[in-house]
């Protein structure tokens, strides 16, 4: 399935409802089956830089003036959140009632409404927070490096950090979080084994340009990657050394900004081509 929109950039899924945000700050939600669409009105007129839905019922977006904004997905009624940040934030994470900013060379954790800010010496890329809520990853934007840290109440302490071939945009743990997976900078694919020690896994899985973003299937079992050269990949956690599918320009004109799962076999994604896209993928 094919629909227009604005060059949209950040995304969500959720309970077959798609939502997509542009760079004048709209959202908008659609039906995955119908492909029907509903602005989503309030919440400000500039680019939205990323979103996720958290809680039960309620989509969070943080825009490029890093003003965050809570959308009710039941009623779609728009507030600014009364939360602050240092400075502009590229990617954001959500889980167990937590959120995180990844700022210019700072960290914002948000737990009930409160905020706390810890200061890194690095500018991060994309953040992920484990399923278990106890674990903050955070990719390094101008060096293969990614960080760990523990979330221990409302503050976050750094663990370690691991050296990676090349530096992520968007990174993601996978449902179960036995993965973390990775768009990297390179033409291979990061996925790290969680339950081995964060130790790389070898696959076969390769793209011809930089990815940009990633997501795992609700089962965990695929990992979906897309980036510069228009075309999505797929890849089998369980079987990594089996080859991957591949889905050849499926925003041909334009770049891949976010894909996500709709459910076990179904990929949405969106570009700058003004796009939203689905996929049904067999293995």
């Amino acid at each position: 399935a094919v629909v227009s929109t604005q060059s949209t950039g950040a995304m969500e899924v959720r309970n077959k409802k798609i939502y997509t945000a542009s760079f004048d700050g709209r959202k908008t939600v659609w039906d995955a089956d119908s492909g029907d669409a509903e602005w989503i009105s309030g919440g400000g007129s500039q680019k939205i830089m990323d979103m996720r839905v958290t809680g039960d019922n309620t989509l969070t977006s943080v825009d490029i003036e890093q003003k965050v904004v809570k959308t009710a997905l039941d009623s779609l009624a728009s507030e600014s959140a009364n939360v602050s940040l240092p400075s502009q934030a590229r990617y954001m994470a959500a889980s167990n009632g937590i959120e995180v900013y990844a700022c210019e060379n700072a960290l914002t954790l948000v737990r009930n409404g409160a905020a706390s800010t810890t200061t890194i010496k690095y500018t991060p890329n994309g953040c992920a927070i484990s399923p278990s809520g106890s674990v903050l990853a955070v990719a390094a934007a101008e060096e293969p490096t990614m960080y760990l840290y523990d979330i221990d109440g409302d503050s976050i302490v750094q663990r370690r950090s691991i050296s990676l071939s090349a530096s992520c945009e968007e990174i993601f743990y996978s449902p179960d979080g036995a993965f973390l997976a990775g768009a990297g900078r390179g033409r291979s694919p990061l996925l790290l084994d969680v339950t081995a020690d964060y130790k790389p896994v070898i696959h076969c899985w390769s793209s011809s340009a930089a990815l940009k973003t990633c997501s795992f299937s609700p089962d965990s079992r695929l990992v979906a990657f897309g980036g510069i050269d228009t075309n999505i990949l797929v890849g089998n956690v369980q079987q990594p050394m089996d080859s991957p599918v591949k889905i050849i320009r499926a925003h041909p004109l334009g770049t891949i900004n976010r894909v996500r799962w709709c459910d076990e076999n179904t990929i949405v994604s969106t570009g700058s081509d003004c796009q939203v896209r689905q996929f049904t993928v067999t293995f």
